[in-house]
């Protein structure tokens, strides 16, 4: 059986203004095999593999008024963390009939990879499989929430940290707010441990419980 996308794209529509009055109307399935508009693996087609054209899938989703389009955005990829994929965000157009509020398939528009200040692509991979190290956050990220602020500027949650990013509309590194000492995964002897769990990190977040959702 074709693998679906965790998260199922809907639509609700009210003939009135009473909250009691909205109705599901819609629910489009995104195929697991969707693909994006990134250039990885443009040659290597018939590889496969977790980077090639991989739309991915719904941790989160948020609506731009500014273009009337969605930011589609997927987390570490595909096996938990121990797969190689270059962490991303799908601008998309929901088609959407108006009076009735039925929705079709997404259309993605672009394709944004994240990078970090040296154009690094960031990686879903956990700390000790891409740097060789449990306490070196590095290029590990696990997006999970998006947020849009000025410019157009995205504000994306991770639970690797857990960490709050900012990057440009072309995925661009700005800045990573400072995360709260009591967060941050740590164990015994006070080294952080950014992939252990409950037995080995005594304090702070733990392994797969990062930060989530996220709003301005």
């Amino acid at each position: 059986m074709q693998r679906i996308s965790a998260l199922i794209v809907m639509t609700f529509f009210s003939t009135a203004l009473c909250a009691a009055d909205w109705k599901l109307r819609t629910v489009i399935e995104t195929p697991g095999n969707k693909k994006d508009l990134s250039l990885i693996g443009k040659d290597q087609t018939n590889q496969g593999g977790a980077n090639i054209n991989r739309f991915g899938f719904y941790s989160d989703l948020v609506y731009d008024r500014f273009t009337g389009t969605w930011l589609a955005l997927s987390d570490r990829g595909p096996g938990g963390g121990v797969l190689d994929y270059a962490t991303r965000v799908q601008r998309i157009f929901v088609p959407t009939n108006p009076i009735r509020g039925d929705i079709w398939q997404p259309i993605v528009l672009r394709s944004v990879l994240f990078k970090d200040a040296n154009g690094t692509l960031l990686n879903g991979l956990n700390p000790l499989l891409l740097n060789g190290d449990k306490s070196t956050l590095g290029a590990s990220f696990d997006p999970e929430g998006i947020a849009i602020g000025p410019r157009g500027h995205m504000f994306v949650a991770d639970e690797y940290g857990p960490s709050v990013y900012e990057f440009d509309r072309h995925g661009r590194f700005i800045r990573r707010f400072e995360t709260p000492g009591n967060l941050k995964p740590t164990e015994s002897t006070g080294l952080p441990n950014y992939v252990d769990g409950r037995s080995v990190v005594t304090s702070g977040r733990q392994d797969n419980r990062g930060f989530e959702g996220l709003t301005t």
